[in-house]
């Protein structure tokens, strides 16, 4: 199934690139290129407002206070996407995301960055 309403919508926040590469993913996750790892993905943010950042700063759930993070630019240089049904004790259904999106990246030639630590978080070099 290709991306929900929610997930285009906070993936259009995104630099142009990252649009491109996560819509690539998606598809070839609908093709079944993950399966039976990963049946669909979704788009938890792109672009964070200040309120948003300092959320998920003092939740643990990003290490950069506002303006730090590649989240705090419009369009953002960073997207967090994640297998879904989202669970995050399936490490395996995310690091094959992690790694099918790295090899896509390479493959289209946009230079991408993840943290080791973040399972969802993609950023732009």
């Amino acid at each position: 199934m290709p991306l929900g309403n929610k997930s285009i919508v906070k993936l259009s926040s995104c630099q142009p690139e990252l649009r491109r590469l996560i819509k690539r993913v998606a598809e070839g996750v609908d093709r079944g290129d993950l399966r039976p790892l990963v049946e669909d993905i979704t788009v938890l943010c792109g672009f964070r407002d200040e309120k948003e950042q300092e959320a998920a700063f003092a939740s643990g759930l990003s290490t950069k206070r506002w303006p730090d993070s590649k989240h705090n630019v419009l369009p953002s240089m960073a997207v967090d996407a994640v297998p879904y049904p989202v669970d995050w004790k399936d490490t395996k259904a995310f690091e094959a995301l992690r790694a099918y999106t790295q090899g896509v990246a390479a493959g289209m030639g946009i230079p991408l960055r993840v943290i080791s630590w973040d399972w969802p978080h993609y950023e732009l070099r």
